[in-house]
């Protein structure tokens, strides 16, 4: 803020508070005060429909790198020669079964193949929704610049306005009261032409605004609803072929699934005494690092 605006932000202080306290009355334009409102709606409404999108856009990348990433990371630990040490055969005790293999070089295709076709989806999302949603919502922000300079110059309206009455109302004026006046007479004259200019361009742009939005808001909500579409039937038919194979089990909750195909292993896992040492010395490494830094 440069230094004569705040000289303007000291002196409109008192009477914003006397207002705002109901010490003094403040001039009303009901006309206005029901298109701010409207307009106040709109400035969330669409500030909420960006960030939903931006989120949507956000979670369906990071979902399919994340599959994408996952069925290599599968790939890597089905791998029969994980483990073999260079220059020698040292085949694995149990081999993965092939058909598990299968199903994870299955799986590592159609996560690829999900993520090439549906990334460019991602980018026309940019471009049909989040792209205009950020161009309105930049408007809407020279909009409210405008209804604050309103706002301010309403407060130097009433301001002079009320100093001036209260002077006139007197019944003894002095001198100095006449010149005091005057120079308010002046300066409410000029207050009153700036506010009624914007406070009238106001009311006059608002409408086409709205009407401008509203022409607006129905192209993005059918892209973002017809991109959300396309994405969602590119998941389920590419996924069919999959849950088509029989070694995956859809109809299974997720959890039921993993302790059912888990098996008797965890007994195993808790036998193996490498691994058991291993947990409880890194965790006493970290109590004793914990330690340390307390």
């Amino acid at each position: 803020m440069s230094w004569k605006g705040l000289t303007k932000a000291v002196s409109r202080l008192p009477h914003t508070l006397s207002t705002k306290t109901g010490i003094r009355d403040a001039t009303t334009d009901h006309e206005f005060k029901e298109m701010n409102n409207k307009f106040t709606a709109c400035e969330k409404a669409t500030t909420t429909l960006l960030t939903e999108v931006c989120k949507y856009r956000d979670s369906v990348t990071a979902l399919l790198n994340h599959q994408a990433e996952f069925g290599i990371v599968l790939a890597e630990i089905y791998d029969p020669s994980l483990g073999e040490p260079s220059g020698e055969v040292t085949p694995r005790r149990v081999q993965t079964a092939l058909e598990s293999v299968q199903a994870v070089d299955d799986f590592q295709a159609v996560m690829r193949e999900i993520r090439d076709l549906l990334l460019p989806e991602v980018d026309k999302l940019e471009q049909s929704v989040v792209g205009p949603l950020t161009e309105m919502q930049n408007l809407m922000k020279m909009i409210r610049k405008t209804i604050i300079k309103r706002d301010h110059k309403l407060v130097d309206y009433d301001r002079y306005r009320i100093s001036l009455k209260k002077l006139q109302d007197k019944k003894e004026r002095t001198l100095s009261d006449e010149k005091q006046i005057f120079k308010l007479e002046s300066q409410l004259e000029v207050a009153t032409a700036d506010y009624e200019g914007i406070n009238s361009l106001l009311k006059e742009e608002l409408p086409g605004y709205f009407w401008l939005r509203s022409q607006l808001m129905e192209p993005v909500f059918y892209s973002f609803f017809f991109l959300q579409l396309r994405i969602a039937n590119i998941l389920l038919d590419r996924m069919e072929p999959l849950s088509r194979s029989g070694y995956y089990d859809l109809s299974m909750d997720i959890v039921n699934g993993y302790e059912t195909r888990k098996g008797d292993i965890a007994p195993t896992l808790e036998s193996i005494e490498i691994i058991t040492k291993r947990t409880i010395t890194t965790c006493k490494e970290n109590v004793f690092v914990f330690v340390r830094v307390i």
